[in-house]
């Protein structure tokens, strides 16, 4: 019997793949798991020896520098910080490229060390900046500003942390790092110094300059949240309804659904109500629906929505309305009240 070719083909992958390994390798990867192991069930010092002699025998470069990692770590974790720092700096001190998770993870592991086991506060925090500056690209960095986050928190130093969040943006605005810098100065200035018009100006460079930044939503809803504590209802609204108009829409997979859409239909809608703008509450309720038309909410905002044309007086509509929710949604919750207006309004 001969088999199709594309079934051929993928028998043949699968050999390959079962084969890409020498017997050599396969064993290292087996005494990998179980030095892992060994660290899982907190037996530090077992750990330390094996993975001493899998840094030794390690047939890659990557494989090496996680053996030493994970040597640094079992020693801080034993609470022996002399011997983790020596073994971190090994790695720090030698990265492979700016992107070298290794070692800006060993930095930041020697920030934690000099902090939590040192008790040198002040000296954590200068590791934990020159890691921003040293490996912008890594994920450590985004731990390194949380740090530098709390700590200003703790300390009531936000405006210090602005300043010196201002005077490195210049030099890392090309790097990974950039935009949190960006959105983390912007939180401060909002929520912790009440300087809104910054605020508003540093959220606008992640809206202006990061356009694929997984912040550039969180930077939209806050600049609203910022006109709206400066009063200024117009861009509020003018930036919410930008914000919704630029939802991204795809025929091949889901939608991208920011958790900020529906909360800012809603804000808009309570704009015009503030504003005594009932059909324009009506309108960005109903914008929510045609956008979210499969959420839970559909029929607790129909039932707004009904209660917004009875006060508007409009008969002919909050009795379409009503007979909506009824066809729709006929266990709702709302039907009964939503009945009890409309009949009154008659």
């Amino acid at each position: 019997m001969r088999l199709p070719p594309i079934f051929a083909l993928f028998l043949a992958l699968a050999f390959l793949s079962n084969c890409a390994l020498s017997r050599s390798e396969w064993q290292f990867h087996r005494d990998l798991l179980d030095a892992d192991r060994l660290a899982d069930r907190r037996d530090y010092e077992a750990a330390i020896e094996a993975y001493t002699i899998l840094a030794q025998e390690a047939y890659r470069d990557d494989f090496i520098r996680y053996a030493q990692y994970r040597i640094a770590y079992m020693y801080e974790l034993l609470e022996e910080p002399q011997q983790a720092l020596d073994c971190y700096a090994a790695l720090y001190l030698r990265p492979t490229s700016a992107y070298d998770e290794y070692g800006s993870r060993a930095l930041y592991r020697t920030g934690i060390v000099v902090r939590d086991q040192l008790d040198d506060q002040e000296e954590a925090l200068v590791i934990f900046a020159g890691l921003l500056r040293g490996f912008p690209n890594s994920s450590a960095a985004d731990d390194a500003l949380f740090e530098l986050m709390q700590y200003a928190h703790e300390e009531g130093q936000e405006a210090d942390l602005v300043g010196y969040f201002a005077n490195i943006y210049p030099a890392l605005r090309l790097t990974e790092i950039a935009d949190n810098i960006a959105y983390s100065a912007g939180i401060l200035l909002a929520e912790d110094l009440g300087e809104h018009e910054a605020a508003i100006e540093t959220f606008q460079v992640i809206t202006q300059n990061f356009h694929r930044s997984g912040l550039w939503d969180d930077a939209q809803w806050q600049t609203a949240l910022s006109y709206q504590a400066l009063d200024d209802t117009f861009m509020e609204y003018k930036t919410l309804d930008d914000f919704v108009s630029g939802r991204e829409v795809s025929w091949v997979m889901a939608d991208y659904d920011s958790e900020f859409y529906g909360q800012a239909y809603f804000r808009m809608a309570e704009i015009g109500e503030e504003n005594n703008d009932l059909e324009l509450a009506i309108e960005n309720l109903k914008r929510y629906q045609r956008s979210f038309s499969f959420s839970l909410q559909v029929d607790d905002v129909q039932a707004r929505i009904i209660e917004y044309y009875v006060r508007l007086g409009d008969r002919d509509a909050m009795r379409e309305e009503l007979l909506w929710l009824e066809e729709e949604y006929p266990e709702s919750r709302h039907i009964t009240e939503s009945r009890r207006l409309v009949e009154a309004a008659r």
